[in-house]
């Protein structure tokens, strides 16, 4: 009921000029969503970057005394999962928010006995679920790219649970250089679902 009289305002907006129309994408609430999965993805990306600057210390600049070095990346790992995790709620409550707000305005839709508007009604809709559907897909890629790189570093994690010594880290070598490169791939595909939900946010400002 609380989008109820939104979605009544977005209806009226769809016979509106196309500007007028094209700026009623989301509900506020959906879009505060959205910026914050934004902003906890910018964060993991950066502390993506971090975690893997303490292994590739590890792999550049071995030390005789490894354990600081290894506590530094295990230490930047607990911060990492911390991160991923805050996105996966956020983006939940994304979804959640969507599922709510569509259903109202289908239900809104559904009253209407004006078929014009109910018709432009409708392509908004569409339009807009859309908008929301790219931005779901960009978050998906970015799970599915990132799920090789994270069963890396937890491996990693938990090989230097229990070996902190040089020659361990040593051993870990090529699995630390095969994790590494996967990284880039997974930056690239965060700043692609952050692009996609600036050009969605933005057309609701």
């Amino acid at each position: 009921m609380k989008y109820i009289k939104k979605i009544q305002m977005l209806l009226v907006a769809c016979v509106l000029p196309a500007i007028g129309c094209a700026q009623a994408q989301l509900s506020p609430e959906v879009a505060r969503s959205m910026v914050q999965v934004r902003r906890d993805l910018s964060n993991t990306k950066a502390q993506l970057e971090r975690t893997s600057a303490t292994l590739r210390d590890i792999e550049k600049n071995p030390r005789l005394n490894t354990e600081q070095q290894i506590g530094f990346f295990r230490e930047e790992m607990v911060k990492l999962e911390q991160a991923i995790q805050q996105v996966r709620d956020v983006r939940m409550d994304m979804e959640t928010k969507s599922e709510e707000y569509f259903e109202a305005w289908g239900a809104e839709m559904g009253k209407m006995e004006d078929q014009q508007l109910a018709a432009a009604a409708k392509a908004r809709r569409d339009a807009s679920m859309q908008a929301v559907k790219a931005v779901q897909a960009k978050l998906e890629e970015v799970s599915t790219t990132g799920s090789p790189l994270m069963s890396g570093l937890r491996d990693l994690d938990r090989y230097f649970e229990h070996d902190e010594t040089a020659e361990g880290a040593q051993a870990a070598v090529p699995t630390i250089q095969r994790t590494l490169g996967l990284k880039d791939p997974v930056i690239w595909k965060i700043d692609e679902a952050i692009a996609q939900i600036d050009q969605v946010t933005q057309s609701v400002e």
